[in-house]
């Protein structure tokens, strides 16, 4: 036990050894924003759209993530209505026809 306890000291003083904590602390502060509003005053949207703009919802939600965010299912069926990363997404009026009765609400 003694001497597991002793590698992992010198394990954990080469791990501290070998970080740079200065160069953390040397980074460029946050950008200032104009005006600071208290979290206590914001009210989050957490209701989605329920209608044909939660098509946009998802969208915007697939433009702004990263390519592999997603399981190749889930991207081959966001394909199949026309959104893809890096594509605008604009459906012609057949697919917005489907898109609409699909959701029920136009």
């Amino acid at each position: 036990m003694t001497r597991l306890l002793g590698m992992m000291r010198r394990a954990a003083l080469a791990a501290a050894a070998t970080a740079s904590i200065a160069a953390a602390a040397q980074t460029e502060p946050p950008p200032k924003y104009a005006a600071k509003v208290p979290p206590s005053i914001l009210t989050p949207d957490t209701i989605h759209a329920n209608d044909c703009h939660s098509y946009d919802e998802v969208d915007a939600l697939v433009q702004n993530e990263p390519a592999n965010a997603f399981d190749p299912e889930t991207t081959g069926l966001f394909a199949s209505i026309g959104i893809s990363k890096a594509k605008p997404f604009a459906p012609d009026a057949p697919m917005k026809s489907i898109l609409v009765d699909a959701v029920g609400n136009p």
